[in-house]
């Protein structure tokens, strides 16, 4: 019984370019919830230095730059998939500020992060069109998720929060842009057989 649940939460019974899809959506989840629970160590711990922050987050960009790339050059690689190499690239060059930092003054996090979420933010609302394209009825929810995570990237980059610390938002946002991410990646890939033969032509 448990086996048929997992194998139903990982759709098993994929195949080719079916499963490839589902299989990025999957990992792309497993980054979201590593976001949150980064952004759940920072609400609990409050002590943690802007370089533990900025290597972790470092860290995590680094990762889905990579997740971004390899879905882009992979083999059978599908169309929505190929301008994620420009994101990849462009979320390598953030995540190397972050271990830098070559701007040296108050807040560079905030500045490098708002900048990943809105860079994140303009990749989903260019796939939302995509999917606008080929009627595919989700795209509206992937339109207001991407103006959502676009939207915490400036918050953060303004930072108009004077009762907050860095940490805390910081971390309550690497929350909300978990579930965010959660969201929209898992609607996805459970519709992505509705979809898939029509992605391609």
């Amino acid at each position: 019984m448990a086996s048929k649940m997992i194998n139903r939460f990982l759709n098993a019974d994929l195949e080719g370019k079916e499963k490839k899809y589902n299989n990025i959506k999957l990992l792309e989840i497993l980054i979201a919830i590593f976001f949150i629970v980064f952004g759940i160590i920072l609400i609990l711990n409050k002590t943690v230095s802007d370089k533990f922050i900025s290597t972790f987050l470092g860290i995590l960009i680094l990762v889905e730059a990579t997740l971004n790339i390899y879905s882009a050059v992979m083999s059978d690689s599908n169309k929505i998939f190929k301008i994620n190499i420009l994101f990849g690239l462009i979320f390598i060059l953030i995540a190397i500020f972050l271990f830098v930092n070559p701007i040296k003054f108050v807040n560079y996090i905030t500045i490098y992060y708002g900048t990943y979420l809105i860079i994140n933010g303009i990749k989903e609302f260019i796939n939302s069109i995509k999917y606008k394209l080929i009627k595919e009825d989700s795209w509206l929810i992937i339109l207001v998720i991407s103006i959502l995570t676009a939207s915490l990237g400036v918050l953060m980059i303004f930072y108009p929060f004077e009762s907050f610390g860095i940490i805390e938002i910081v971390g309550i946002f690497s929350i909300l842009f978990g579930l965010l991410t959660i969201n929209t990646s898992n609607l996805l890939r459970n519709r992505v057989e509705k979809f898939m033969s029509k992605l391609d032509n």
